[in-house]
């Protein structure tokens, strides 16, 4: 799932909160869902927190941009939306409430599961007032905006990338493989805010640029998240960081001993379509390109037989009927043969596995 950000100076109305701003971030029009959250989500926090759209002459696309917008004094509060698509269809809005300089945050909520962007604004309707009782305080004093700058250094950078340089290296790999035009030399550059506890936020591949299906994106959140800074006085954003990780200096992980099982449950399989699943975007792209497909959310249905040594054999994609005379099915079963599961003691049957797609 990849997330995307833009985000809106939007100015506070009312008389205690007359002289704060808020930033609102999120989400990006990706699909008809973010596209009606991103146009009714402002006017919704104006009227719901009794917020004016006043002050857009500082817009933002993410929340890099939103730090350095609080960092110059012009908003004292960033609201990110994070827009996340779940395997079933469904997705959620993730709501997180910053304040000041330091980012501090204040407040999170999390919609339940939706299918429509009506029924997502529904939820963050229901959620946003807690929210904005909680920022309802005045504007931050000038000592606050005036904290000395401690910038990431290219030192404390490189530090957090080796210690989870076997994960950044699955990462880099992805983001070469995910790009839109692939290509082995292409350099891979990641940026992220450190909020002032030290904790990373918004963690982000600039480039390569990544085609819809590519997993490079979710893969640098997952573990960028963990990353851990000494503490500073604001929130900082790092630019431009190069990512060159060279496979032979680092030692792969070890594999995990697991006990032999008769069979494997359905989320052992789950487990693997997720690590592989990516590997059928080229497919899309290239049945989409030739018009088999067009923009629209797919069901695939796939059977196919694990081996006891996690190889893959007969695979057959067969759904939905619509495409079953497209160069899909060869491409899809040629995929699958590639894909690797946990070792069991005996073959696992898969049979009827459906993997929703939604093509953009």
């Amino acid at each position: 799932m990849r997330l995307a950000l833009v985000a809106l100076l939007v100015g506070v109305a009312g008389t205690a909160n007359a002289a704060s701003h808020i930033v609102v971030v999120g989400p990006a029009a990706v699909d008809a869902n973010t596209a009606e959250v991103k146009k009714r989500l402002p006017p919704l926090v104006a009227s719901t927190c009794a917020y004016n759209l006043t002050g857009f002459d500082a817009p933002c696309d993410d929340l890099r941009c939103a730090v350095d917008t609080m960092v110059e004094g012009r908003a004292n509060y960033a609201l990110e939306a994070r827009f996340q698509s779940q395997t079933d269809g469904t997705a959620t809005i993730e709501l997180i409430l910053s304040k000041g300089p330091r980012l501090d945050v204040i407040a999170k909520a999390v919609t339940p599961p939706a299918r429509t962007g009506a029924e997502l604004m529904t939820s963050v309707a229901r959620a946003l007032p807690a929210m904005c009782t909680q920022g309802a305080v005045a504007k931050l004093p000038r000592t606050a905006l005036d904290a000395p700058s401690q910038p990431i250094t290219d030192a404390e950078a490189s530090a957090a990338v080796q210690q989870s340089a076997p994960e950044m290296l699955q990462c880099q790999q992805k983001a070469r493989i995910g790009a839109a035009r692939p290509s082995p030399t292409d350099p891979v550059v990641i940026e992220w805010v450190v909020r002032a506890n030290g904790m990373v936020g918004a963690p982000t591949l600039v480039s390569p640029l990544q085609s819809a299906f590519s997993a490079a994106p979710d893969c640098f959140t997952r573990v960028m998240s963990n990353w851990k800074f000494t503490p500073r006085e604001r929130a900082e954003v790092k630019r431009g960081y190069q990512l060159n990780l060279d496979p032979a200096a680092i030692a792969a992980p070890q594999p995990v001993a697991f006990t032999p099982v008769d069979k494997l449950s359905d989320e052992d399989v789950k487990a693997g379509v997720k690590s592989y699943a990516e590997t059928l975007g080229p497919c899309i792209t290239a049945a989409k390109a030739r018009q088999e497909i067009s923009a629209r959310r797919y069901v695939f249905v796939m059977d196919w037989i694990i081996l006891p040594s996690g190889a893959t054999t007969a695979p057959e994609l067969v759904g939905p009927p619509e495409l079953m005379r497209t160069t899909l099915r060869a491409c899809f079963e040629k995929a699958i043969l590639g894909w690797k599961f946990r070792t069991a003691k005996s073959s696992t049957p898969v049979t009827e596995f459906a993997l929703p797609i939604t093509v953009r």
